[in-house]
C-alpha cells in the first residue's frame, strides 16, 4: 500500500473485514509497528482520532474530560452540533447506546484543531439525522481525513478519494496430511 494524503483530502479506506483497514489506522496512530516498509507523518502534524470502539465507554464523561484536559464548555458546544444534550453528563457511560458512545468519540476528535483526522468507522451505530449532520460539518469544514467505513453512501458523499484494500492472500498447499 502506498499513498500520499494532502491537505483537504478525505480518503476512504474500504474493503472487506480483515483487509487491514483498521490496521492502517493503528499503524499511523503508532499503536502498532510496521512489519516492513515505512510511513511518515511530519512531527508538526496534529492528529485526531475516532476509534472503531470508542475510547471512553465507562465512568462519567466529566471525569474523562477533566483527565484529558478538555474544556467542558467547548465540548458541550461540539455536542450541540451532534444534537447531544447536556443531560448526557449525568449518566454513566456504560448506560450509553453504541451510537451515543460513537457520537462522544466523534466530539472528542473534533475538540482540538487537528491537521489530520483518523476515523475508524465513524458512522457505525449513528442515526441518519446525526450522520447527515456529520456529513454537513465535514463538507463545510473540509478537514484532512483518512477514514474507514462500510457505509457506501457516506463514502460517496464524503471521500475525495477511495482506496480499496484486499485481504492478504494465504498460500494454499496441495499437500494434505
Amino acid at each position: 500500500l502506498s499513498f500520499t494524503l494532502r491537505r483537504g483530502e478525505r480518503i476512504a479506506l474500504i474493503g472487506d473485514n480483515g483487509s487491514g483497514k483498521t490496521s492502517v489506522l493503528r499503524l499511523l496512530r503508532g499503536s502498532i509497528a510496521p512489519a516492513s516498509g515505512r510511513f511518515h507523518i511530519p512531527g508538526f502534524i496534529a492528529v485526531g482520532h475516532c476509534y472503531q470502539h470508542p475510547l471512553w465507554d465507562a465512568g462519567m464523561l466529566h471525569g474523562h474530560l477533566a483527565a484529558a484536559g478538555i474544556d467542558e464548555t467547548r465540548f458541550r458546544t461540539i455536542m450541540g452540533a451532534f444534537n447531544i444534550s447536556g443531560a448526557i453528563f449525568d449518566r454513566p457511560l456504560d448506560t450509553f447506546s453504541r451510537g451515543e458512545l460513537k457520537k462522544i468519540d466523534l466530539c472528542r476528535s473534533f475538540h482540538e484543531p487537528h491537521h489530520l483526522l483518523l476515523w475508524d468507522e465513524p458512522v457505525n451505530y449513528i442515526d441518519i439525522h446525526s450522520r447527515e449532520q456529520i456529513e454537513h460539518v465535514i463538507l463545510a469544514d473540509t478537514p484532512t481525513l483518512l477514514f474507514t467505513e462500510h457505509d457506501r453512501t457516506f463514502v460517496e458523499k464524503i471521500a475525495t478519494r477511495v482506496i480499496e484494500l484486499k485481504p492478504p492472500r494465504i498460500a494454499s498447499s496441495s499437500h494434505y496430511l
